[in-house]
């Protein structure tokens, strides 16, 4: 099954998996709802999300970017200039309000990827700040997402 985005440069299909965060700012998660995303145009970029349920029309999650030439490895934030960039943000979701909070320092590491079969896996350690007037928050997680076969689904 393939979706179709409000923005044409990106195919949506059925994903499973998970993204759990263990140390997050309010409290760790687990996502209900994951995405694999992938760029339909020569940017090959890809874009993960987990995110929670809604509860009373609020939730929050993570979201990480990459182009799909990345190779498994320890990235460091802040990210490095494009063509070779990538993140993580932690988000907040109010209705279709979101608000998004970019990793200031951490790591990214992604354990396995492989953009023909769809999948990646890896982890998350990196501060955002999410208030300006207080300290920077840490989260720390896990992920694994895929796409689901359209047969299977």
């Amino acid at each position: 099954m393939t979706i179709e985005s409000a923005d044409s440069d990106i195919q949506l299909r059925a994903s499973t998996g998970y993204v759990d965060v263990r140390i997050a700012y309010g409290g760790g998660f687990k996502s209900s709802t994951v995405e694999y995303r992938e760029s339909s145009s020569d940017i090959g970029f890809i874009i993960l999300s987990g995110q929670t349920e809604r509860v009373e029309g609020q939730s929050r999650g993570i979201q990480i970017g990459f182009y799909n030439s990345i190779a498994p490895g320890e990235y460091p934030f802040p990210t490095p200039a494009f063509p070779n960039n990538y993140y993580c943000r932690y988000f907040t979701q109010n209705g279709d309000h979101r608000m998004s909070y970019e990793a200031i320092d951490g790591t990214l590491t992604i354990e396995r990827f492989n953009k023909e079969e769809a999948f990646a896996t890896g982890k998350f350690a990196f501060f955002a700040k999410i208030d300006d007037s207080a300290p920077r928050e840490l989260f720390d997680g896990k992920f694994d997402i895929r796409w689901v076969d359209d047969e299977n689904y």
